[in-house]
């Protein structure tokens, strides 16, 4: 098996910071190797490869004549949250990458602690957050959107952040992150960018 490396929505940079994906995406592609071996299928093998950081944290994607097909893509969360509910956004994401590409055939969200649910079952708290999900895509695409203006626009709509404007959904949730991955005491145009690409991978 072969790995991919791949630059959009790359976390080498800071790969300590990512140990928990790494391990997890390196144990899923032994497991792969293993269960082809006890299936009599050694062969396959060289017809799959680990993809790192581009339609998912990482994907397991099989290749024949020529044609890719992501058999899988895994979304990775080293958190110290336990209720199923605190992975709202990341269920909602998977969820809409399968719904909207028929090349993938299964997703998983990984996680590090054991999860507690609400509902009687796994299965019903997951659908019970999935109908939740069309507030999660409002979100991202607002902050798409918002990651598309330009230089001039984004002046605009930052001047809202200390005004009267904080309080509006994106404006929320870009001071939301500034305060826990960035820390920059104000927000200019050269730095909303990286909060933004944050907003939309984190949720």
């Amino acid at each position: 098996m072969c790995m991919n490396h791949l630059e959009t929505w790359d976390a080498t940079n800071s790969w300590s910071g990512y140990l928990y994906q790494g391990k997890v995406a390196v144990y899923m592609a032994i497991c792969k190797i293993n269960d082809m071996y006890r299936r009599g299928k050694k062969s396959n093998i060289m017809n799959y490869s680990v993809e790192i950081e581009w339609v998912e944290d990482f994907s397991i994607i099989y290749t024949n004549a020529g044609k890719r097909k992501y058999e899988s893509i895994h979304q990775v969360k080293a958190r110290a949250d336990k209720p199923l509910a605190a992975y709202e956004g990341a269920l909602v994401k998977l969820l809409g990458k399968v719904k909207d590409n028929d090349e993938i055939d299964h997703a998983y969200l990984h996680v590090s602690k054991e999860l507690s649910f609400e509902k009687e079952s796994f299965k019903d708290s997951v659908n019970e957050i999935t109908k939740k999900g069309t507030e999660v895509e409002k979100k991202i695409k607002i902050a798409k959107e918002y990651r598309r203006a330009d230089t001039k626009e984004k002046k605009e709509l930052l001047k809202k952040i200390y005004g009267p404007g904080a309080n509006s959904m994106i404006n929320s949730l870009i001071i939301e992150y500034n305060k826990k991955w960035f820390h920059h005491k104000k927000i200019t145009v050269n730095e909303v960018d990286d909060i933004l690409d944050r907003i939309i991978k984190e949720l």
